[in-house]
């Protein structure tokens, strides 16, 4: 190879580089930062491959994006000097979108929707600094409700309704600390009174009340810590 020749080749290669960058299996993570692997180099520079971005300084940065083996996307979404920021889309092999959610300074912040393979919502709300939070709603496939009720640090909280996938009341109670508390009430499909009775610390206790389609003589049962003491 002459000199001329070597020159082209070099340049053609540097120009390459800069366009399409270096595959990500080239680099190693250590101690938070990217080297291209066998040198003692912080790396600066794009990223092609099953993963595509830029890295400065050693750190991810701006858009990256992520692929299955038959190309369709895995995710796509934004960092800022090695954290996540921003909204972030997760895919399904097949292309659909599987759920998308909100960073900011590398923790979930913001909404969160997640989705049915048919397209349709599953369940969304909010997150605070990694916790679910507020009001979360979930829904059957058909669409309609499923649960709905309220996060507190990431634990059930207060009233909690749930829905057979007719939209009809299924049962309704309170949550404490993630755990059901208090008096709850199920229901028949077709809306009537099933059962009521209390708990306590997410077990059963005290008195319990079965209609079994016979609201004139209801089966009653006693618990105590979970277990049945008595009918």
């Amino acid at each position: 190879m002459n000199q001329y020749t070597f020159i082209i080749y070099l340049l053609s290669s540097l120009i390459s580089f800069s366009i399409y960058g270096i595959d990500y299996t080239d680099l190693e993570k250590k101690d938070g930062l990217y080297f291209r692997k066998n040198t003692k180099h912080v790396f600066t520079g794009k990223i092609s491959g099953e993963q595509e971005g830029s890295i400065t300084n050693g750190k991810k940065d701006g858009e990256w994006i992520k692929y299955w083996n038959n190309r369709q996307l895995t995710y796509k979404g934004h960092y800022n000097n090695g954290v996540k920021e921003g909204e972030w889309l997760f895919y399904r092999y097949n292309g659909q979108l599987n759920f998308k959610e909100t960073y900011k300074n590398g923790k979930r912040n913001g909404a969160f929707s997640s989705f049915h393979d048919n397209g349709k919502l599953s369940y969304n709300g909010n997150f605070r600094d990694d916790k679910r939070q507020g009001k979360w709603l979930f829904y059957w496939d058909n669409g309609q409700v499923a649960d709905i009720g309220h996060f507190k640090n990431n634990k059930r909280e207060g009233e909690w309704l749930f829905y057979y996938a007719t939209g009809q009341l299924f049962k309704k109670g309170n949550f404490k600390n993630d755990k059901r508390e208090g008096e709850w009430f199920g229901y028949t499909e077709k809306g009537r009174l099933d059962e009521r009775g209390s708990y306590k610390d997410g077990l059963k206790d005290g008195e319990w009340i079965f209609y079994q389609n016979n609201a004139q003589l209801p089966l009653k049962e006693s618990f105590k810590n979970g277990e049945k003491i008595s009918n």
